[in-house]
């Protein structure tokens, strides 16, 4: 029976710079990617996210930014295999608010159904 789950990454960005690319190691019993939602604390951006072995771009160019909606609002439906693949995505800072600490907390959200 498939169960949905949720995998959440995380990182930390400094603002100083404007762009940031990385691996999304999914755990080895996702079945099917069914959503993903981005989520930005203190900034502004645009994400991308790729599967990393056979280019099938997820999403492309959504625009990411600090509000206080539900993830669930917030989570984009796809439908991809990643055959055992990790995802990939390529952020790009438009504006970071923090003064203080020059940093800012991406969160992605994954859905995926498991075997």
């Amino acid at each position: 029976m498939e169960q949905t789950r949720v995998y959440l990454y995380q990182t930390t960005l400094d603002t100083a710079y404007t762009d940031k690319k990385d691996s999304i190691v999914l755990p080895t019993n996702v079945k099917k990617v069914v959503g993903i939602c981005p989520n930005l604390t203190r900034g502004m951006g645009y994400i991308s996210v790729i599967n990393e072995k056979t280019n099938d771009i997820l999403v492309n160019q959504v625009r990411v930014l600090d509000d206080n909606a539900h993830w669930n609002e917030k989570n984009i439906p796809v439908l991809n295999r990643p055959e055992a693949n990790n995802l990939f995505y390529v952020f790009r800072m438009i504006n970071g608010e923090n003064e203080r600490t020059n940093d800012c907390k991406l969160k992605i959200y994954v859905s995926y159904l498991e075997e």
